[in-house]
């Protein structure tokens, strides 16, 4: 029985092959839409009319004003698009793979299908177990709890979350504050094999992680990310304006010319087609781009945005200033109030200090959006007693961080409209409208954090007793104000 052929490429190919044709095809109705209007509209018809034409005379002032309007919105159209184009092939956001990923085979990094089961193997081939997996990973695979295909910690890919860690951590915990796991770590990418950083997304399509991703666009013949979106705004509000602008005109001589002959180019009803359709999706993208850029989120993000709880590792610039429970409330003398923490560097045998668990906590919220795991034996720790191990790439005092959850659907990324604007369109008015310069926020180089993040995550701190020497929300905390930490 002959087996079943193997199509030419996979879905995820052809889309990526798709995504590299589309733009040459805008750019051929562009210029079809241009040839209409420019010669056949202004030229032969306002210009230069025949009498079988047209009953009037030469109209000198509407071609002017005509081509004079459809040329400036044609250029600031086409440069913002070619910025656009030139940025998703050039500088797509991607994060870099791990050094890990060139050793793994191909099917395990990329296909995504993962055996439940695996266990690693001794030198002659026998199962072991691996008595570094961490308490957290396990509990991930008796719950199956799953993502978006996202490469993210899950039950089915626990097995190649890192038992050791791995290089790159310390981009994260030399800032105050990164979005963390239950377990306090960032993000694993199991098909990457590398660090997430914060808000970044595995592509399905390209098999990379991008920072900041928002989505996949044929149009623009690629993904649109933190280094892209606001050149995709600029190129879908040009392309809004132009095809409303085309419309109109054409739509005025058309009814004109109907009108006195009876008659209707066929050129010019194409053109208005095209106008009215893709004004149409035009006008949708950039008024949905424009509501993503002022309430800061993505595409992605706004998927899960009123069920998602954000988890942050916030750095405590005193732990033992931190409030603490009376004895005689439980969970041991002197016990850090309600707080999960880590100290980086870790070593290999590190653990999550995790307080006991909630016996009222909703187990809807755990898994991918929710409270933190507990083991059996899950009393808090003092982080003075986290074991920590030498880092050649940090030579800095170890930093203790608190795991703190936002609740269902809030927003820490919310700074304020015109904050949250200014932090992808450009902190000038001109940025908003040259395709020049990057968008702010794709400078990652603050201490504080990866992104600015708004006045929830200071809610939180407060609600820890954890106040930054440089917090915006000052004064004493819980009764006591932090000293000057130095290391930020």
């Amino acid at each position: 029985m002959a087996g079943k052929a193997k199509p030419l490429c996979d879905q995820k190919t052809a889309n990526v092959w798709v995504a590299r044709v589309i733009p040459f095809i805008l750019v051929g109705i562009v210029g079809y839409v241009t040839w209409v209007f420019v010669a056949l509209l202004c030229v032969n018809y306002l210009l230069h009319p025949s009498p079988s034409q047209s009953n009037h005379g030469v109209r000198r002032g509407a071609a002017i004003a005509g081509l004079v309007l459809y040329f400036i919105l044609l250029l600031s159209m086409t440069l913002s698009y070619f910025r656009l184009v030139l940025v998703v092939l050039t500088n797509p956001g991607y994060v870099p793979r791990g050094s890990r990923w060139r050793k793994a085979p191909k099917n395990k990094s990329n296909s995504g299908e993962k055996n439940q089961n695996h266990q690693p193997e001794t030198d002659n081939g026998s199962l072991r177990e691996n008595p570094q997996r961490s308490w957290v990973n396990q509990q991930a695979e008796s719950r199956q709890v799953t993502g978006h295909n996202d490469g993210e910690w899950s039950g089915a890919m626990a097995e190649d979350a890192p038992t050791e860690p791995q290089p790159g951590l310390e981009r994260f915990y030399t800032k105050n504050i990164f979005l963390c796991e239950n377990d306090g770590r960032p993000a694993w990418c199991s098909k990457c094999l590398n660090w997430k950083p914060d808000r970044a997304h595995h592509c399905s399509e390209l098999d990379r992680c991008v920072r900041k991703m928002d989505h996949f666009c044929p149009w623009v013949g690629g993904i649109v990310s933190e280094t892209s979106f606001k050149f995709f705004i600029q190129f879908v509000s040009y392309a809004t304006f132009f095809c409303i602008f085309v419309l109109i005109f054409m739509a005025y001589f058309v009814a004109e010319r109907r009108r006195e002959t009876g008659y209707t180019h066929a050129n010019w009803a194409v053109t208005l087609g095209f106008a009215g359709l893709f004004g149409l999706f035009a006008g949708g993208m950039a008024g949905t781009s424009l509501h993503l850029v002022f309430t800061n989120s993505t595409t992605i993000e706004s998927l899960t945005k009123n069920v998602k709880v954000w988890r942050f590792a916030v750095f405590i610039p005193r732990p033992d200033l931190l409030p603490r429970r009376d004895p005689a409330q439980g969970s041991g003398p002197g016990t850090a109030l309600d707080l999960s923490t880590i100290t980086y560097p870790l070593s290999p045998t590190t653990g999550l200090q995790v307080p006991m668990a909630d016996s009222n906590s909703n187990d809807s919220t755990r898994g991918m959006y929710g409270s933190q795991p507990t083991s059996p034996d899950a009393s808090v720790r003092s982080p003075s007693n986290t074991t920590t191990t030498h880092n050649p790439h940090y030579n800095g005092p170890p930093r203790t961080f608190a795991i703190l959850r936002t609740k269902p659907g809030e927003n820490p990324w919310d700074l304020g409209y015109y904050n949250n604007f200014k932090t992808v369109m450009g902190n000038h008015w001109y940025d908003w409208f040259i395709p020049v310069r990057h968008s702010p926020c794709t400078d990652h180089e603050s201490g504080e954090s990866a992104f600015a993040v708004g006045p929830i995550v200071d809610r939180l701190r407060a609600e820890a007793g954890i106040l930054p020497s440089t917090s915006p929300l000052g004064g004493p905390v819980n009764g006591r104000k932090w000293p000057q930490d130095g290391h930020h």
